[in-house]
């Protein structure tokens, strides 16, 4: 049991807890790195998570689908929307990335996103909150570390500063990270 040893470790022997994780190096990690002119084929579906700072959003739009019986992500875009969120105008930016069009490279069809969920922790709460209010598709989620945290969990009713409830859905990074 890992708990113990790490509980002997830590408080016995005084010493900092150190996982065995594999590593891969920046180097290796960057020479596998694909580029997609197209969406690919085995693709089903697409959709984005945004991180908001005090000078932009961070939007990645993944795709996925379920190929030989397991969950596949991609990601397909990175995009850096410059503005303080607070201004407004780069939930304009955030719109227009929701918006976009992706061919899809098996069939040739169209596809955008489906869903984007937005990180409403940090110091622009209430103005994602707001935008996810006032559009469909969009979720507040809100990252949870800590070891034992589930990666889902039931959604939550916040209310705004405002007085409106939104939903939120709170996401153990840690879990969703291993």
């Amino acid at each position: 049991d890992t708990t113990l040893l790490k509980s002997f470790i830590n408080t016995q022997l005084g010493q900092p807890w150190e996982q065995d994780r594999k590593t891969i190096e920046p180097e290796d990690l960057y020479k596998r790195r694909e580029t997609f002119d197209q969406v690919p084929e085995w693709v089903q579906l697409l959709y984005g998570f945004a991180d908001t700072q005090e000078d932009r959003i961070e939007l990645t739009v993944l795709g996925v689908a379920e190929v030989d019986g397991h969950r596949r992500h991609v990601v397909l875009r990175h995009a850096m929307l410059l503005g303080d969120p607070r201004d407004g105008d780069v939930f304009d930016q955030l719109d227009a990335e929701r918006q976009t069009k992706y061919v899809h490279g098996g069939t040739g069809g169209v596809m955008r996103l489906v869903a984007i969920g937005i990180d409403s922790g940090g110091t622009r709460t209430q103005e994602v909150y707001h935008y996810a209010r006032t559009r469909r598709n969009v979720f507040c989620t809100k990252g949870q570390g800590g070891e034992g945290v589930p990666a889902t969990r039931a959604p939550s009713k916040v209310k705004t500063k405002s007085g409106h409830v939104v939903v939120l859905y709170s996401l153990g990074v840690d879990a969703l990270k291993s």
